[in-house]
């Protein structure tokens, strides 16, 4: 259903038929299973999602959960999933503050191996409780 207020389609609550609808993912299972996936988790933390739309430039889809209901938590893009909430394997993005991101695959072909993004071994420091690269020796902030 189209907003009378801004450029977005909603889908109420439906994501799945929202990602359906944005068509993305039609060869891409991986990065759609990937996504659902971080959809769920993100439910367990803020509850059921609560609203769905899909940006008329196609550039995203955003939604909303229970838990912070008045504000976008997980915005869809092709190739990664910002989410504002601390997730396994994301990364925070160092230009938005509280905000993180889950690379998906870069690649659109199901039987490619090529181009899919390098997993990033993570730790957490004892110290301050941040995110290091495993390859580092200790965490840069407590250096």
């Amino acid at each position: 259903m189209k907003s009378q207020h801004s450029l977005n389609t909603e889908f109420g609550t439906d994501y799945k038929g929202a990602i359906q609808a944005w068509k993305k993912f039609e060869n891409a299972p991986k990065s759609l299973e990937k996504t659902l996936n971080l959809i769920h988790q993100v439910e367990v933390l803020l509850g059921p999602v609560v609203y769905v739309h899909v940006l008329d430039s196609q550039q995203y889809i955003g939604i909303k959960f229970s838990e912070r209901h008045k504000v976008i938590s997980v915005w869809i893009h092709q190739n990664f999933v910002d989410h504002a909430v601390d997730l396994v394997g994301s990364l925070p993005l160092a230009d938005k503050e509280n905000v993180w991101r889950t690379q998906l695959t870069t690649s659109f072909s199901p039987s490619s191996k090529v181009n899919k993004p390098a997993e990033v071994n993570m730790v957490v420091c004892p110290k301050c409780g941040l995110q290091y690269n495993r390859n580092l020796p200790q965490c840069q902030d407590c250096s």
